[in-house]
């Protein structure tokens, strides 16, 4: 993958189920964002990953904290994480119910120096104790 690096035989190509979720590079720009919640009908009643068809009635319905979007039980599950944008903004370090393609992103930019926390939030560091 251009995006990740994840490198995949030739055999296994067809098996692979979700696309990459650094390929949205959408999503990369919601790490400074604390997104709200979109709305089911805003997405055709469907999980915002695979397509599945979800209503509140008949399957399980799960938001995003990362993304402000809905998933089907197969793509979120309930993986508890901090926030980057939560923690920015408002130094909430509470971790939240995310999907796992947010999980690979926010996985994926643990390891890099992506943010410069001081530049997006200068008054930050006032109210922090050193």
């Amino acid at each position: 993958c251009r995006a990740c690096g994840v490198i995949l035989h030739k055999a296994c190509l067809n098996d692979a189920t979700r696309h990459c979720a650094l390929a949205n590079r959408d999503s990369l720009k919601l790490i400074t964002k604390i997104t709200p919640s979109y709305g089911l009908h805003q997405q055709n009643y469907s999980c915002f990953d695979c397509g599945t068809e979800i209503s509140y009635s008949g399957s399980k319905v799960y938001l995003c904290d990362y993304t402000g979007r809905y998933y089907c039980s197969d793509c979120h599950k309930r993986t508890p994480h901090p926030i980057p944008a939560r923690i920015i903004h408002n130094w909430d370090f509470k971790p939240r119910s995310i999907a796992l393609q947010s999980a690979e992103i926010l996985r994926y930019l643990e390891t890099r120096d992506y943010l410069n926390v001081e530049m997006l939030n200068p008054g930050l560091f006032k109210g922090v104790p050193h």
